[in-house]
């Protein structure tokens, strides 16, 4: 009802969706195929995993995972949010990692975006302050030791016991930066503006977390030279605790590159 009048195209169309539909964060854009990745557990450690791009994708012990003829899977590794249709894909067209890129990866969880990649880049910095997801990260990326850093702390604009700033951690220029840290994007970037200034880097910045998010994010990389753009479509954030009161549609992601 309140969308009813819009102009919105994109807006109309997730609408028209939902009149059949039942409401989810990515409505007409949400994968309905399953693509099932069985899950093994480690003998030596106990820790559960998944076999994807010939690596073992660790899980926390207490991951909840769904079960299929009483066995444990992981349903749509990657498939629904990085589809080049989903309003939350990170690449496009020419808008990707390439080989030999620096890239980094900020709210890393079970390293999908860095895994994707790994054989190609020349070094990945992660950034990833959830405990649960810790110890599998460290056994997820022991093979490639020597390419990636991680960071066990939050990204933020200030540096203290537990946040960290981009521009205390990289002294480098960097190729690709992802961003997906539950609405603390802005001050990310905030605390990286150095590193934003000397590297001329492809970003792909999430900004559905919060309501004006895509506004401020676009601000700031315009700010230090970059052209942006976003991701097509619109989500619906249903996990914002406000959402009930703004009852907003979001681009997912907001991409940034120099000329």
């Amino acid at each position: 009802k309140l969308y009813e009048h819009s102009s919105d195209p994109e807006i109309f169309d997730t609408l028209q969706w939902l009149q059949t539909n039942e409401l989810t964060v990515y409505n007409q854009f949400e994968l309905q195929e399953k693509v099932l990745y069985e899950v093994y557990f480690d003998s030596e450690n106990g820790f559960p995993y998944i076999k994807y791009k010939d690596c073992r994708v660790y899980y926390p012990i207490q991951y909840s995972f769904q079960m299929f003829d009483g066995k444990p899977y992981i349903v749509n590794f990657s498939e629904t949010v990085q589809k080049p249709e989903s309003p939350h894909c990170y690449e496009f067209g020419s808008h990707r990692v390439s080989r030999g890129d620096i890239i980094v990866d900020a709210g890393v969880a079970e390293g999908n975006f860095t895994i994707e990649h790994i054989d190609i880049v020349k070094k990945a910095y992660l950034f990833e302050c959830d405990p649960q997801w810790l110890d599998a990260l460290h056994l997820t990326l022991k093979p490639f030791k020597d390419k990636v850093v991680l960071i066990p702390k939050q990204l933020g604009a200030c540096d203290s016991d537990y946040s960290v700033r981009l521009d205390s951690v990289i002294k480098e220029a960097v190729d690709f930066i992802k961003m997906d840290i539950e609405g603390a994007e802005c001050e990310s970037l905030l605390g990286g503006m150095d590193l934003l200034r000397k590297s001329n880097a492809k970003l792909s910045i999430c900004a559905y977390h919060r309501q004006y998010d895509e506004n401020y994010i676009s601000f700031i990389l315009q700010s230090l030279g970059y052209e942006t753009s976003h991701s097509r479509g619109r989500m619906l954030f249903l996990h914002d605790p406000s959402i009930d009161r703004t009852l907003d549609f979001r681009h997912g992601v907001i991409y940034g590159e120099r000329n």
